[in-house]
């Protein structure tokens, strides 16, 4: 799980750290990676090649009412050091 310095310098999060993330459809344990990559508030977990926990499980079916279309990429969610 990718996440912003800013925001792991406030959760006490550092590389490697495991972090409960939370969505409403359920959570996962996934290790930190502390990065610079993206905005202050979001984090990136890559749907492939961790071997371990399914992020899929996260993922929830919101639409888009712009596009009319489902968002199956982008969730609400909430990150607590494990």
């Amino acid at each position: 799980m990718e996440i912003h310095p800013e925001d792991a310098g406030r959760l006490a999060v550092k590389n490697g750290d495991p972090v409960w993330v939370e969505s409403s459809k359920g959570r996962l344990r996934l290790g930190a990676r502390v990065r610079t990559g993206g905005l202050p508030g979001v984090v990136h977990i890559p749907l492939y090649g961790s071997g371990s926990e399914n992020p899929n499980a996260l993922i929830v079916d919101m639409p888009d009412r712009t596009r009319g279309m489902g968002l199956f990429t982008a969730t609400r969610v909430r990150v607590r050091k494990a």
